[in-house]
Formats: C-alpha cells, sequence, structure tokens
C-alpha cells in the first residue's frame, strides 16, 4: 500500500522557517507544497530553494492550495490572526511559540481548533531535545530522588533594536516560554510565581532581562534567568533532586550524577536540528493519528498564563498564584 504524504506549507520565511522546511522536506510522510511571505522576496527565495510555490498573502495561499498541515512562523502579534484563517478552513497548525501575544488570544485559537475539528500544537520543541527526554526519564525513575531545585537561564544575543525585540515577543515571551514550558513538564504544575523585570520594558513584549521565582505544587522552587543585553550568555538547565542532579548543557556535555556515586553519566548532546526534526516528525504523526500529541494548544496556554502572571508580580512587587 503507498505510503500517504500529507500536504504540508509553511507561513513566516524568516529563520526559523528554515528549520520547519528542512525538516519537512526529510520526512517521508510530507508532501511540501507551498511557502507564504509577506516579503516576496523571502518568499520566493525560500520558494526556490524548497522546490515550492509561494504566496505574499494567507487568503491566495489557502485559495489556490490543498492543505493538511501549516506550520506557523510569524510574529507572536500575528498568531491569532493566522491561526485563525487556517483552522476555519480544517487545516491543522504547528503554531511556533509563544502560542500568542496574550492569554486572551490563546484561548480565542484554543476555541477554534475545538470548534473546527483540527489539531492545534505548539511549537516548544525543547521538549524534543534528546538531553531533556532523558532527564525526564531519570526525573520519572525515581533516580534523582524527590525534585526541589531547577535552574535556567536562557539568552539571546544581544539586541539593540526596540522593534525586533517587540516583533519577537521580548524575552520573557521567546525563550522564557521555553523555560516555563520544560520547568512544567519535567519537574510539575506551577502554583505560585514571582519577577524581576529590567526597568526599561513598557510591557511584557519589551523585556530583555529578567529573572522569574517559580513555586511547583509538590514544593520545588525554580529559578530563571532571561537575558538579552549581554554578548554570551550560558544556555543551561540544572536539576536537583534528594539523590542526585542533572545537567542540560546546551553549550556543552550534558550529564548527570547520582549521590555516592564519583562518576558523571554523560546524557549526550544534540544540535538544534534535532529537536525540530523529533517536533516536525511528532506534528505530522499526531495528524496521521500515529501519536497523542504532548505539546497541544493548552500546553501553550499554561505557559502563557504563568508569565502573564510573572510579569504582574514584578509591577505588583509580590507573588502571584496560578491558576
Amino acid at each position: 500500500m503507498k505510503k500517504k504524504k500529507l500536504n504540508i506549507g509553511v507561513i513566516g520565511c524568516g529563520k526559523i522557517s528554515r528549520l520547519h522546511l528542512e525538516n519537512y522536506r526529510s520526512n517521508d510522510n510530507v508532501n511540501l507544497k507551498v511557502v507564504c511571505d509577506i516579503d516576496s522576496v523571502k518568499a520566493k527565495q525560500m520558494a526556490k530553494e524548497f522546490q515550492t510555490a509561494w504566496y505574499t498573502t494567507t487568503e491566495e495561499m489557502l485559495d489556490q492550495e490543498f492543505l493538511e498541515g501549516v506550520s506557523v512562523c510569524v510574529p507572536p502579534a500575528e498568531h491569532l490572526r493566522v491561526t485563525s484563517q487556517l483552522m476555519q478552513k480544517g487545516i491543522n497548525v504547528l503554531c511556533e511559540k509563544p502560542i500568542a501575544s496574550t492569554v486572551a488570544e490563546a484561548k480565542k485559537m484554543i476555541e477554534i481548533a475545538e470548534d473546527n475539528g483540527v489539531i492545534l500544537v505548539i511549537g516548544v520543541c525543547h521538549r524534543f531535545h534528546e538531553p531533556v527526554q532523558q532527564a525526564k526519564k531519570l526525573i520519572q525513575s525515581g533516580v534523582l530522588g524527590k525534585i526541589s531545585m531547577y535552574r535556567n537561564r536562557f539568552g539571546w544575543v544581544k539586541l539593540e533594536n526596540l522593534k525586533l525585540i517587540r516583533s519577537r515577543g521580548g524575552i520573557m515571551l521567546d525563550n522564557g516560554f521555553h523555560s516555563v514550558d520544560l520547568f512544567r513538564w519535567l519537574v510539575g504544575p506551577i502554583c505560585r510565581v514571582s519577577s524581576w523585570v529590567d526597568e526599561a520594558a513598557k510591557d511584557i513584549r519589551e523585556v530583555r532581562d529578567c529573572v522569574v521565582l517559580l513555586k511547583s505544587e509538590n514544593g520545588a522552587i525554580g529559578v530563571i534567568e532571561l537575558n538579552s543585553s549581554c554578548l554570551n550568555s550560558m544556555n543551561i538547565i540544572e536539576i536537583y533532586g534528594s539523590k542526585g542532579r542533572v545537567v542540560i548543557d546546551y553549550l556543552g556535555n550534558s550529564y548527570y550524577i547520582v549521590k555516592d556515586s564519583q562518576s558523571q553519566i554523560n546524557l549526550g548532546n544534540a544540535p538544534m536540528t534535532q529537536r525540530f526534526h523529533n517536533e516536525i516528525g511528532h506534528f505530522i504523526n499526531v495528524i496521521l493519528g500515529n501519536e497523542k500529541s504532548i505539546i497541544g494548544a493548552e500546553e501553550g496556554l499554561k505557559d502563557l498564563e504563568v508569565l502573564e502572571a510573572a510579569y504582574r508580580a514584578d509591577k505588583e512587587r509580590k507573588w502571584i498564584k496560578v491558576s
């Protein structure tokens, strides 16, 4: 029997779209059909490289193409508008993080997905990073004992352009979305949050640097450091338990150490392309009914609720409960 190939498109031809396109192209279950971007030069260039059709408006693309899945790689402020157009046409969506700019927009996206019976998943690719998956298995197995503390630092290359910072959602919504999602996935649900944000930020989309404190329902404490005003930043996760610790170093060696052991046990490492390869493969398998989604839109909503609470905590100078 001939294997079914899904007709797939990508909207938004910025830097992140290339990782989507490359991994769709290498997936045996995908027929990569089209790219779309308001910048005709970018769209035409990507279409030539990946041998697809190209459009400059979502409306024209939907009028001309039959698609079963689309990656949405436009700025967060456009997520609700673009995903709504797709989902109302019965198209499954992989939306890059954050799910939206606000909780209200995220809830509307979920409502539209449910009303139209389509799949809406969020691009939290770090769940598919091999050392992160190994760490989750260690935690679930009890090897590390009771988890008590989580520390994470993610950073951008130094950015000065406020328009670009806002278009990415600010570091709180951009990298912070991954940080919160990883805490929830690895450690557990969050019940309280506090934060300190750089004073220059007029709203959450302008945040360049911040520290976020998290308290899980099971008592574990999390510290998240997000930075975009320095030239270099560590990208690292540390998880401490009563019996050992695990360290995920995105720029070095990831490992874990168990109590009374003198040796580090290497978890290996993996390039950025590997986690996108796994994420794209998961999206396709969810559409085909071969896997159950672990990155559904409800997960993205929970992450955004925590981040909005964290920004509010800085303004009100107090801990905020997370529902």
